[in-house]
């Protein structure tokens, strides 16, 4: 069954190897050879060469290649308001070979998303390039600026607002908030955001860390994920924002490693976004046909048979948008299967969503 809107069976993650190119330009302007108006023409020139060669082999959301960043995450965080930018003796985090540049975050001022943050900018020449496809906008999720300046920093001290931390998430999320209605005000219907928290707190070893430092992993997950769906009472009905977790990579290495079974129930039952969730779009004939709700968990491989769905329903273990179903010939309607659709549960970590083709 084909999927016609975000996020689509093949898709990428949003960053790309820079071009040669484009890391002298960046070398020459850190030595003040060349002016910030020459680096922008080679960041120009070099993200409309990668966005033709992403329509060209048909992808259907393309994005800049965050070409015109240092990282992946800082760049966007140092342009808050309330965030410094700090330079340290190493980076925050160990990864397996190479070491990236050492400078990291620190929280100054009340938190805020400007109006001015130069992302839009970046976004909006994005856009015209685009075309038909999906112009894909990456920012790292809310809960890395919190992970990077309160969990991984031995030393944070909490400025006199944040002195309670509800106080620094709910603002993170209100920053998110105007963040949000900025990009899509630019066009954007398509918005990723990059977590590495999650593979983090998968890590045994960091998990020891943590623990022995008297930090509670599992209690910030839950507050990272009240949090981001904070964040997220600000989409609007026909933007998608879809989560893309990782355990880090610089030069093809990583920096954490383990299953996600610590994290599984509380981010992928309690996150809001959409696409974090496999979603299965059911034209209207089809619909017509069998609007059984077995018969679609069976097709969308949630239970191998009709069988096995009914007896799950039977035995109270599925429940849609949130209501435990108890009727085994329980259906779906076309209102139902509207805007954000139906969203099923099996058990503990089973999840589709259903939406109208």
């Amino acid at each position: 069954m084909s999927n016609t809107r975000a996020p689509y069976r093949y898709d990428i993650v949003g960053s790309f190897l820079r071009k040669q190119e484009l890391k002298q330009a960046r070398a020459q302007y850190a030595a003040g050879v060349i002016t910030a108006e020459a680096l922008k023409e080679v960041e120009d020139r070099c993200i409309r060469s990668l966005v033709e060669g992403e329509k060209a082999v048909g992808l259907k959301a393309v994005t800049d290649g965050e070409y015109r960043r240092a990282f992946w995450h800082r760049d966007f965080l140092w342009d808050l308001l309330g965030v410094e930018k700090v330079e340290v003796e190493h980076f925050s985090i160990a990864f397996q070979g190479h070491q990236p540049k050492s400078q990291t975050l620190k929280i100054v001022d009340q938190i805020d998303f400007p109006a001015d943050h130069p992302f839009l900018n970046h976004f909006h020449f994005l856009k015209e390039l685009a075309g038909d496809a999906a112009a894909k906008q990456c920012i790292p999720s809310p809960s890395m600026l919190h992970l990077i300046c309160c969990v991984r920093e031995q030393h944070y001290e909490p400025i006199v607002r944040y002195k309670d931390e509800d106080v620094l998430l709910n603002d993170i999320a209100l920053a998110y908030q105007k963040a949000i209605r900025a990009f899509y005000d630019e066009g954007c219907r398509y918005l990723q955001l990059d977590d590495t928290s999650w593979g983090e707190f998968c890590s045994s070893e960091k998990r020891e860390a943590y623990a022995a430092r008297g930090i509670d992993l599992d209690a910030v997950a839950k507050k990272y994920v009240r949090m981001i769906n904070k964040a997220l009472e600000a989409k609007p009905a026909d933007m998608t924002i879809t989560m893309h977790i990782c355990r880090g990579n610089f030069r093809s290495t990583w920096f954490t490693s383990g299953g996600y079974e610590p994290v599984a129930e509380t981010l992928f039952g309690g996150a809001g976004m959409g696409g974090n969730i496999p979603t299965m779009e059911i034209p209207e004939a089809e619909l017509a046909a069998d609007a059984r709700l077995i018969a679609w968990m069976t097709r969308a491989g949630m239970t191998k048979s009709n069988g096995e769905a009914r007896k799950a329903v039977q035995q109270g273990g599925v429940s849609v948008n949130g209501e435990k179903i108890a009727d085994p010939d329980f259906a779906f309607t076309a209102e139902m299967l509207s805007g954000e659709g139906a969203l099923v549960k099996k058990g503990k970590k089973s999840f589709q969503r259903f939406v109208k083709a």
